[in-house]
């Protein structure tokens, strides 16, 4: 039986990759929204999660499945638009399809860490009462 071939992974910003799409982590997402650029600092990305997560929690949007396409569209939008998003030399680039992607991807895996805490804290305040 032949060894089995480990998967080997190209990082975001190999420029060798060629057509291959980004690895389809957070980083990689972060990286095309640009927040580890030269000249941004490193806890702008920590400051963009919280902003986010202030916005999902104030406009109980939780997802694209728990509250429909068109609120979700609207939230990542103005996530996307946000003041400590990193504008990686654009001026609208909250306009960029890429961004928008990126930034609609980021948001997901936020707010389904949002509704994970929802439901850990809804079960708790159900078994104290």
């Amino acid at each position: 039986m032949p060894p089995k071939k480990k998967a080997t992974k190209t990082p975001a910003n190999d420029p060798s990759s060629g057509d291959e799409p980004i690895s389809l982590t957070n980083r990689g997402y972060a990286e095309i929204v640009g927040f580890f650029d030269d000249g941004i600092p490193p806890s702008l990305y920590g400051l963009c999660r919280w902003d986010i997560v202030q916005l999902i929690r104030e406009t109980e949007v939780l997802g694209p499945q728990k509250a429909g396409m068109d609120r979700w569209w609207i939230l990542h939008h103005h996530a996307a638009g946000l003041p400590t998003m990193a504008p990686r030399g654009m001026i609208n680039y909250a306009a960029d399809s890429k961004v928008l992607h990126a930034v609609n991807m980021l948001c997901q895996v936020i707010a389904k860490k949002v509704r994970n805490r929802e439901a850990v804290l809804q079960t708790l305040t159900l078994a104290l009462n």
